[in-house]
């Protein structure tokens, strides 16, 4: 009898084993992960169906105007589970989620269930814990207009009363219009003030700068006397003149006039397109123009009335600036727009 032949067979024989007993473990691992991984799939798509069903629940209910309750949808989930899921086991979380898009928004359904492995190491190598894995499934319900609220401790979703959106704001038209040519035009019946700022004409006599009279007025679309500002006597700054129901429609002319004797007198106005006369309202610009030898600057001159970082107007809706230069012409260089100023102020 060959001993060594049979030895060696019975090593073979043992090592076999030994590669069994080490690969075995490694498999039935495997087999019972591909089992487990199986059963929480189809656990998952069961849990996804019903959520699925109680989205359609409220989305119908939703069609007859009417908002869905907590208890409403437990009750349509609960109905709608099916093996492998155990209706008294699965935990259910309604929702409310604003989000605002077209005015879109949403009650998000969770469900969540646990449910216990056969194979209870596959819990631990899944993250789980205790035999069992919480598979969850979401669902969302889409509302159009207004959410309802959250929830409360009896599982009513309440109604919230509809929020009107206000109209949109109707846009004011301008109370008045500054034509190209410098007329001011009343869109409708308004109260006319006007107001001298102040003045500071001169006229060269001889040597010296004499200062000049100064007066100013207005009239109505062209046509009839002016009527002049305090009574036709000279302005010195702070006088005004009232209009009452000044008719819509109609545009306004203003005159101001430098008078000194030996000097030529000067008269200017408004609505003739002359660039000795410049009409402003808010947000425009003033004339850039230098102060004139040593004096007041145009800006500092009308501070109470520019922004003086960007050099433009700062006016009240109804409210509008007439600059007046008598002495030289508009380009020259000692033109500061300072001979006469008016605050023209509309109001209903």
């Amino acid at each position: 009898m060959n001993s060594s032949g049979y030895s060696g067979r019975r090593r073979r024989r043992g090592q076999s084993l030994v590669e069994i007993a080490l690969a075995l473990p490694i498999f039935l691992i495997c087999l019972g992960g591909i089992i487990e991984a199986a059963r929480i799939t189809a656990t998952r798509a069961a849990l996804q169906r019903v959520a699925n069903t109680a989205a359609n629940f409220g989305t119908s209910t939703l069609v007859d105007q009417q908002i869905p309750t907590v208890s409403d949808i437990s009750t349509k989930i609960r109905e709608a589970a099916m093996p492998p899921l155990a209706k008294s086991d699965i935990v259910i979380d309604v929702v409310n989620t604003d989000y605002n898009v077209n005015d879109l928004r949403s009650l998000r359904i969770r469900l969540t269930y646990e449910m216990e492995l056969i194979v209870p190491i596959i819990s631990t190598l899944l993250g789980g814990s205790g035999g069992t894995r919480e598979v969850a499934a979401v669902a969302i319900l889409p509302y159009q207009g207004n959410l309802p609220s959250s929830s409360d401790d009896a599982g009513q979703i309440p109604d919230e009363e509809e929020e009107e959106e206000d109209p949109p704001a109707e846009e004011t038209p301008p109370q008045f219009t500054i034509q190209d040519n410098g007329r001011i035009v009343a869109n409708e019946e308004l109260d006319l003030t006007m107001t001298a700022l102040g003045e500071d004409a001169t006229c060269r006599k001889g040597n010296k700068d004499k200062d000049t009279s100064v007066y100013g007025g207005y009239r109505v679309n062209g046509y009839g006397d002016w009527i002049e500002m305090n009574g036709g006597s000279t302005l010195s700054g702070g006088e005004e003149l009232e209009v009452t129901a000044f008719p819509a429609d109609s545009y306004v002319e203003f005159q101001g006039k430098s008078v000194l004797q030996g000097c030529a007198n000067t008269i200017y106005q408004s609505g003739e397109s002359d660039p000795q006369v410049v009409v402003i309202r808010d947000g425009e610009s003033l004339p850039d123009v230098p102060a004139f030898t040593a004096g007041t600057g145009l800006q500092d001159y009308l501070s109470a009335y520019v922004d003086t970082s960007t050099g433009k107007a700062v006016l009240g809706e109804g409210q509008a600036l007439v600059l007046y230069e008598f002495e030289v012409d508009a380009g020259d260089a000692a033109a500061d727009f300072q001979d006469l100023a008016l605050l023209i102020e509309w109001s209903k």
